[in-house]
């Protein structure tokens, strides 16, 4: 019986393609009609397969940041202060890998995709780009400081990013973000308010700057390449999976911070030099 199930499957998958490889004019059409009227599409069937394959790209990064996120939030708990920094911060990793989840049950099924394929298939180390902040994990767990400002400065960008890709094509994608979105947001303000705390103490100022001098570019880096450098960033804006360029997301994040980083005494301009 599984044997036939197995054909069953193998035919109807053909018959799939087939069927797509047929109709790959007519569905392109239809898609971009969709995207100029600004709406959504449930069924990846009929989804252009060069804004699939960046949908895709762009829905396994994001699980992976959630997931690495939440790993390292929870190798952290040993540097809190005290039991009710211990408990925020757990709440945020739990948070973080539950997003995850979301995106697991939600959009990621309904492109039949398992990330766990790629959660094993991919390390940390020597990541560029959006991933590349996960590879320290070592200088993470170096301070609090180092905590607080990686879950400020983090949880904003990756904050920014959801609104980015919120009002895209796709709606099971834009539904998994209503559901995480929230709570990004809570984790932002958690950051700023425990240092405007920590900051108070002699410790806390060397601790934070010298956390900011290290965390600040590598969190930059999550935007991706520079414009002049990245051939897929016109089909991100093309596809509407973004809105701004790479530099352009830059330079929204660094004005969305100045004024925190400003109210701790601490310019951009004394720890980031572009």
């Amino acid at each position: 019986m599984s044997e036939l199930m197995s054909m069953l499957m193998n035919q109807l998958k053909g018959m799939a393609i087939a069927f797509l490889e047929a109709h790959e004019d007519e569905i392109n059409e239809n898609f971009f009609s969709i995207l100029r009227a600004g709406g959504k599409i449930h069924n990846p069937m009929f989804v252009s397969k060069p804004a699939l394959e960046l949908l895709k790209k762009t829905v396994i990064t994001n699980w992976l940041c959630e997931m690495w996120g939440g790993i390292n939030y929870f190798r952290c708990l040993h540097l809190a202060p005290n039991d009710t920094e211990r408990g925020f911060l757990e709440v945020i990793a739990r948070e973080e890998i539950g997003h995850a989840r979301i995106l697991e049950i939600g959009t990621l099924n309904t492109l039949g995709i398992n990330p766990y394929d790629h959660f094993c298939k991919t390390t940390v180390k020597n990541q560029k780009g959006i991933l590349s902040v996960f590879q320290y994990p070592e200088v993470l767990t170096r301070s609090w400081g180092d905590v607080l400002v990686f879950n400020r400065l983090q949880d904003a960008s990756a904050d920014m990013q959801l609104d980015e890709i919120a009002g895209c094509f796709y709606g099971p994608l834009c539904d998994d973000i209503h559901k995480i979105e929230q709570e990004e947001k809570g984790h932002v303000e958690h950051g700023e308010h425990a240092l405007r705390e920590y900051v108070q103490t002699t410790q806390g100022v060397c601790e934070v700057k010298l956390a900011l001098q290290f965390w600040l570019p590598l969190v930059l880096s999550v935007f991706g390449q520079p414009d002049a450098q990245s051939r897929s960033m016109p089909l991100y804006l093309k596809y509407g999976i973004k809105k701004r360029t790479n530099d352009e997301s830059r330079t929204h994040f660094l004005e969305s911070i100045t004024p925190f980083l400003e109210s701790l005494n601490m310019p951009i301009s004394s720890l980031y030099h572009r």
